[in-house]
């Protein structure tokens, strides 16, 4: 069982857009404890209390990427990040399913590699960057690979 907090983020910032984010002290907790099956959780609303969910989804990302089965997995929630305000929810639940995932089996990619896993899911990024590397962070992709710059 892990848990992970990551922070909410804003992107687009003045002539950075598509590339400038920023971490904000704004948080969403949660705890992955994997299972012999089935999904759960605890502290969602039943619409997102799914195997659809980003943070399932990223899971499952790193597992395949390590060459893993996907698990049964036990999620609890703790959000403080406002779903559909702007400031980075899904790309929250990305970065801490991803790093969930990675940390349950012994944290054997980097934080780069968590990105590039992450960024196949969301398509951009500037919010994924300053959730999975904190700070204000400069982000583009070439030839499908993310780069940062803090």
């Amino acid at each position: 069982m892990v848990t992970v907090r990551v922070p909410a983020t804003t992107a687009n910032l003045g002539p950075g857009f598509d590339t400038l984010g920023l971490a904000l002290a704004l948080y969403n907790t949660l705890t992955f404890e994997e299972l012999a099956e089935g999904v759960y959780f605890e502290g969602v609303d039943p619409e997102y209390a799914t195997a659809e969910n980003l943070a399932v989804v990223a899971y499952k990302a790193v597992l395949s990427k390590l060459g893993l089965p996907m698990p049964g997995l036990r999620i609890s929630v703790q959000a403080e990040i406002p779903i559909g305000r702007g400031l980075g929810s899904s790309a929250a639940l990305i970065a801490a399913g991803a790093a969930g995932a990675n940390a349950n089996h012994g944290s054997p990619l980097t934080r780069a590699e968590l990105l590039a896993v992450c960024n196949d899911i969301e398509g951009h990024p500037d919010n994924l960057a300053p959730a999975i590397f904190g700070g204000l962070v400069a982000s583009f992709v070439e030839n499908e690979r993310p780069y940062i710059a803090r």
